[in-house]
């Protein structure tokens, strides 16, 4: 298991930002939010998509895949959405909802021109969200990408995710 920090005032988890992931069509990784994701913005950016993990294709503003996870405040859970920059067009769809302190998978891949994303419980035995975006980019040399914070805002404070 590894601990992605993000500190106060920063987007970039702890570490190198990325690592290369050639002709990569499928991530699968256990995650789990600490209590510290928990925010509040107080503005309409608490509702911009952070990002967890995911990989770019040569550029990742122009293609991506990636889990992205957003705190609702009203529903007071962390929601997961996929993410995506198709032909430098953003492209996101909510996936299911989650709690912090709790184990889930998430799984994106590559497959017949679309990226799928799915969600599932810790033990594989419950899919709780399910989605695809199309995309056209066919060239598969990219790098894997780290948790993020943001939109155009930082972290309010110190964050902890833990990816497997």
């Amino acid at each position: 298991m590894k601990t992605y920090s993000i500190k106060k005032n920063s987007h970039y988890s702890s570490g190198f930002p990325f690592f290369p992931a050639f002709f990569k069509k499928k991530m699968s990784k256990m995650f789990k939010f600490d209590p510290s994701c928990i925010y509040d913005l107080k503005s309409v950016d608490q509702y911009d998509i952070n990002k967890l993990f995911g990989w770019g294709q040569l550029y990742h503003e122009t293609n991506s895949a990636r889990l992205g996870w957003v705190w609702n405040l009203e529903k007071k859970k962390m929601e997961i959405h996929a993410y995506c920059h198709v032909n430098g067009k953003r492209e996101t769809n909510w996936i299911c909802d989650v709690d912090c302190d709790k184990w889930y998978i998430g799984e994106i891949w590559l497959e017949n021109d679309s990226y799928y994303f799915r969600v599932l419980n810790d033990d594989k035995t419950d899919i709780l969200g399910y989605t695809q975006i199309q995309y056209a980019f066919k060239i598969n040399i990219g790098y894997t990408l780290k948790p993020y914070f943001g939109g155009n805002q930082t972290a309010p404070q110190d964050m902890k995710i833990f990816l497997q």
